[in-house]
């Protein structure tokens, strides 16, 4: 991330970025300029998928549970949906 953030303030093109990648301290310089997408805005879909056999899936259920609270305390702009 850090190394297309230099090429974008360097002027060698354009990057998208997350949003938290583009507050602050990392846009300390000024040399970049961060834009939002028109509504509608683009969203993403994150998976976690593992086999069945595998030995630690009580681990990984347990992943899903922190991350869905979590994001349940994000702020609303931010929340995004875990099935």
């Amino acid at each position: 991330m850090e190394t297309l953030r230099q090429m974008v303030m360097a002027g060698i093109g354009i990057a998208l970025v997350p949003e938290m990648a583009a507050l602050a301290p990392f846009d300390a310089s000024g040399l970049a300029v961060y834009r939002r997408f028109e509504p509608p805005e683009p969203t993403r879909e994150l998976v976690l998928a593992w086999r069945r056999s595998f030995p630690r899936g009580d681990t990984l259920q347990e992943l899903v549970r922190g991350l869905r609270g979590a994001l349940a305390a994000a702020p609303a702009a931010n929340r995004v949906a875990i099935r």
